[in-house]
């Protein structure tokens, strides 16, 4: 179906290729069974109502609509809840390129974990096809999606994601990328732990501006050889880690002495408009070549009674 506005009007969009995708203008008879994958009927009217709001809106300049209109979260893979910031941030891109218009059907797929764990009320769907979008006085055409994701009982929408690897590129510039950020990580480790990070460097993947290429060492800080350790690499908002645990001969660590060097890579954010939270390495458990440990492990009772 496609949306165009000021003046609306229908046309039905082709299936691709190869794909399962329901055209939002075709009916279906009273008789024909659905299944649990696909597309709920009852839900087109109020989807093709809402999404003709949305874009309207953007034709419009009308932000404020189409802020109420992104709602809670930010949908696809994830429910990631927006702060006012990162809501205010992603306006501030979809100003740049409004989407005025938008020729699509609705993608579906049998392997959904959707299907599994939602109930088709509160489901996320995509929808695929070309978008036109408005740059000053110039229209583009392009293939698009559009995430339409259900909330409340109504329709709400996440656009493609404009805060990209290129627009973080633009936007950090070649300083930022290149500027050593080690001197911002929060280093947590129990009080009198055996062990230090040094040398720690982390900069920002060129390529990659959300992921952190992180690099270290680990200095024991006794007189004792080191076996196995373990620690974390996360942030102030602990949706994801890197944990690392080992008792590797190679990663051994002589009294006095330095690890070998850990490079690990760490994701900074999902979005750009999501900002950075502060990077936290976590040290969290030490043990000795003579059986010792840090934090101390409690003795359990079976080893008690064996003494």
């Amino acid at each position: 179906m496609k949306l165009l506005f000021a003046s609306t009007f229908i046309l039905f969009s082709a299936l691709l290729p190869g794909q399962e995708q329901q055209k939002l203008g075709t009916g279906t008879d009273a008789g024909e069974d659905r299944k649990a994958w696909q597309f709920p009927q009852e839900l087109r009217p109020q989807l093709q109502s809402r999404l003709e709001r949305f874009l309207k809106a953007q034709a419009d300049g009308n932000w404020k609509e189409v802020t109420q209109m992104l709602g809670r979260y930010r949908r696809g893979n994830q429910y990631l809840e927006y702060t006012p910031e990162h809501k205010a941030c992603f306006i501030t891109q979809m100003e740049t390129m409004p989407l005025v218009a938008f020729d699509f059907s609705v993608r579906e797929s049998p392997f959904s974990s959707e299907i599994m764990f939602t109930p088709a009320g509160r489901r996320w769907w995509t929808l695929v096809g070309e978008g036109s979008f408005r740059k000053g006085a110039e229209t583009i055409k392009q293939r698009t999606s559009l995430v339409a994701y259900r909330d409340r009982d109504d329709w709400y929408f996440t656009p493609p994601p404009f805060d990209d690897d290129a627009w973080a590129r633009a936007h950090l510039g070649p300083e930022e990328i290149a500027r050593d950020h080690g001197g911002e990580v929060e280093l947590i480790a129990p009080s009198g732990f055996p062990l230090e990070v040094v040398d720690l460097h982390v900069f920002i993947d060129p390529e990659h501006p959300a992921s952190r290429k992180v690099r270290f060492r680990l200095h024991n800080k006794t007189a004792k050889r080191v076996t196995a350790y373990s620690f974390e690499i996360s942030d102030a908002r602990r949706r994801g880690s890197v944990s690392v645990g080992t008792g590797a001969v190679r990663d051994a660590i002589e009294p006095a002495g330095l690890s070998r060097v850990w490079e690990e890579n760490d994701t900074a954010y999902l979005y750009w408009c999501e900002g950075e939270a502060r990077m936290r390495i976590e040290l969290q458990d030490v043990t000795f070549a003579d059986g010792a440990s840090f934090p101390t492990k409690p003795v359990a009772a079976g080893d008690q009674q064996k003494k």
